[in-house]
């Protein structure tokens, strides 16, 4: 017999803005961070309409606040000094 696995894990799913400030999304079980924002998107009308694999309007997800923080953009990245 098989077995699936449960959704035993919680979740945190942030995202972070241009300007710096990073949002919380909201929390949800899953068997992966994926499955997860996967299962916050059928929660949340705004999320399922602004989510698209692993991304909330064009923003990385993150599973922290502090991975949030420190997630940056390639294009919000500071470009080299003289370009």
């Amino acid at each position: 017999m098989m077995t699936t696995p449960s959704r035993s894990t919680l979740y945190e799913v942030w995202s972070r803005a241009k300007s710096g400030a990073v949002q919380k999304h909201g929390s949800a079980f899953g068997v992966t961070f994926e499955d997860a924002c996967k299962h916050l998107a059928c929660e949340s009308i705004d999320f399922w309409t602004h989510y698209e694999r692993g991304r909330y309007r064009g923003r990385l997800l993150c599973e922290s606040q502090g991975q949030a923080l420190g997630a940056a953009e390639p294009d919000e990245a500071e470009s080299p000094p003289g370009r």
